[in-house]
Order: structure tokens, then C-alpha cells, then sequence
């Protein structure tokens, strides 16, 4: 009954971690996490709609959110890199990712929704990237068949094979696991540029999960603010990363005089 473990499976076999701190052992298995009542609930369920009707059901949003979060990302980056205990462990990384976002885009689409490779390096990268758990998980999330079955069904709705709901649905689900690969896209980026400069697996991870901002972490009562505010988790978390990175250079430029 000790709250400080925390049981995990590996190969098969039940494994407890004993933490020292009883609040760090909750975040990590969610047992902190406040249950939501049902006005909450319900409540909830309108804000998603809104949420779902501004990105993943808003096919401009996927061009919007690329470019915002690669301005995000580099403003992140810069900081991370000039400072001694960043994420980056000093090493200059930037200059590494210019130009590579797209081949990294290619790669996961290629991976997840055609489940062949892209020919580049990004295809090992994906694979590692996702065993260390930066992946990006959207909201919505589908299985590469069903993505695959998405697509043939836009396609065969043009040519008048389908009907029209099928392909309102077929492009519901195809826009929103394209926001999934344009979320992940510089952050596969950012992960594969740290590890080539010598970054650890795991620290090149913490760097791609926490670059922008990281949709599968919020706080105790993380869904009772999700559902009462609408993008509260985002603009938290975007603010949060903002200041972090204004407050590192300031200290950089300190240390130098």
C-alpha cells in the first residue's frame, strides 16, 4: 500500500519503482489526477467541439500551427542551447535543423499512414523517437488503417464512388493526424539534431516532448481547467515555455557580464 511504488511492465514481467516522493509516484501512474464531475463532463464535451471546430476541423489551422510552431520551437531552442543546464546540454543544435523538417514530415507520414519508409534517416530516428516517448499524441488519434481507409475513401468520393458523408468523415480524421505529423514533425527534427550533436536518448527526448507544447501533460486539476477554459492547458504551457526561455537568456547574458 506504500504510495511511493509504482509498477510498470518490463518484457512481460511486473516491475515496481519506488520513488522517494509520494507526489512524483502519483503524477507518474496519474493517481493524482482530480476526478471530473458531471457538470464538468458535460461541460467539457462542448469545449472539445469548439477545440475540434478551431484546429482539426479547421483545415487552415494545419498551415497556421506548422509555422507557428516551428517560430516556437526556434525561439525554444535558442535558449535552451545558450544555456549551461538546458535541455540541449550546450550543444548548438539549430544549425543542424535547418532545412529538415520536411524530410521528417515525410518520414512519419510514410511510417503512419503508408507504413513504408521515407528513404531518409528520419525513418530509423521515428522509430527510436517514439520508443523514447516524444511522440505527440493530438487529441484524436487513429490507426495507420484507418488513415490508409480514410484516404482511399476521399479518393473514391471524388470520384463519385462514396458518398458525401463518408467523405466528411474521411477528412476529419485525415485532418487531424495531419496536425498529428506536423506536431511531431520538428520535434523528430529537433530530437534527431540532439542526438547527432551527442545528446543522450533520453535528454534528446525530454527536449522534443517539452519543445512547444506538450499535450500529454497537465497538472491535478488539468481537466477540470480544460473543460471550463478553452486551450487553458495550451496557453499554460505556451506562456510557461516563453517565460523559461526569456529568463535563460537573461542569465546567460549575466554569466558572460
Amino acid at each position: 500500500n506504500d504510495k511511493r511504488f509504482v509498477e510498470v511492465m518490463v518484457d512481460g514481467e511486473s516491475v515496481f519503482i519506488r520513488f522517494e516522493s509520494v507526489a512524483l509516484a502519483q503524477s507518474v501512474d496519474g493517481s493524482n489526477i482530480a476526478e471530473v464531475g458531471t457538470f464538468v463532463r458535460e461541460f467539457g464535451k462542448l469545449n472539445r467541439l469548439l477545440s475540434q471546430t478551431l484546429t482539426t476541423l479547421n483545415p487552415p489551422f494545419v498551415i497556421a500551427n506548422f509555422f507557428r510552431d516551428i517560430q516556437t520551437a526556434y525561439i525554444n531552442l535558442a535558449a535552451e542551447q545558450d544555456f549551461a543546464l538546458g535541455r540541449t546540454g550546450g550543444k548548438k543544435i539549430t544549425d543542424k535543423m535547418k532545412g529538415n523538417t520536411m524530410p521528417a514530415m515525410k518520414a512519419i507520414f510514410k511510417a503512419e499512414v503508408k507504413g513504408k519508409e521515407a528513404g531518409n534517416k528520419y525513418d530509423k530516428y521515428w522509430q527510436e523517437f517514439k520508443e523514447d516517448g516524444a511522440k505527440i499524441d493530438w487529441p484524436y488519434g487513429a490507426s495507420a488503417e484507418l488513415i490508409q481507409q480514410d484516404m482511399e475513401n476521399m479518393v473514391a468520393a471524388a470520384r463519385g464512388e462514396k458518398k458525401v458523408k463518408g467523405l466528411a468523415k474521411s477528412v476529419f480524421n485525415f485532418v487531424e493526424n495531419t496536425n498529428l505529423a506536423v506536431e511531431n514533425a520538428i520535434r523528430l527534427n529537433a530530437y534527431v539534431a540532439a542526438r547527432e550533436a551527442g545528446v543522450s536518448r533520453q535528454q534528446a527526448a525530454e527536449l522534443a516532448k517539452e519543445l512547444t507544447v506538450n499535450f500529454n501533460r497537465s497538472g491535478t486539476h488539468g481537466a477540470h481547467a480544460n473543460s471550463l477554459f478553452l486551450f487553458f492547458n495550451a496557453a499554460i504551457q505556451g506562456n510557461v515555455a516563453w517565460f523559461r526561455a526569456m529568463t535563460k537568456r537573461a542569465d546567460v547574458i549575466d554569466e558572460n557580464g
